[in-house]
């Protein structure tokens, strides 16, 4: 359960902070100073390629959710209440 709480909590820290930063990644318009290519290069890298590095994150993110959900079906099979499962794997508020 321990571990469990700790991967769930990273999971949602990580959800959380990436729900904040992942839009200011994307450059609209430098305003003439560097080339549409660069801009264009520069959004592919961090955000819009399959292996930019806010789909990695993502990627990151939904390995962490699964493996919160394996360690929740554990607790279950260790006869762990669904209430005590629910108070270690609720959101941080």
């Amino acid at each position: 359960m321990q571990a469990g709480r700790i991967i769930h909590d990273q999971w949602m820290l990580l959800r959380d902070a990436y729900g904040r930063t992942v839009p200011k990644l994307r450059i609209v318009s430098m305003d003439g100073k560097v080339t549409s290519d660069v801009v264009n290069a520069w959004n592919d890298r961090l955000v819009f390629h399959d292996d930019s590095y806010a789909n990695r994150i993502m990627q990151y993110m939904k390995a962490l959710e699964s493996l919160s959900d394996q360690l929740k079906e554990s607790a279950k099979q260790y006869g762990f209440t669904d209430e005590e499962i629910m108070t270690t794997f609720r959101p941080k508020v």
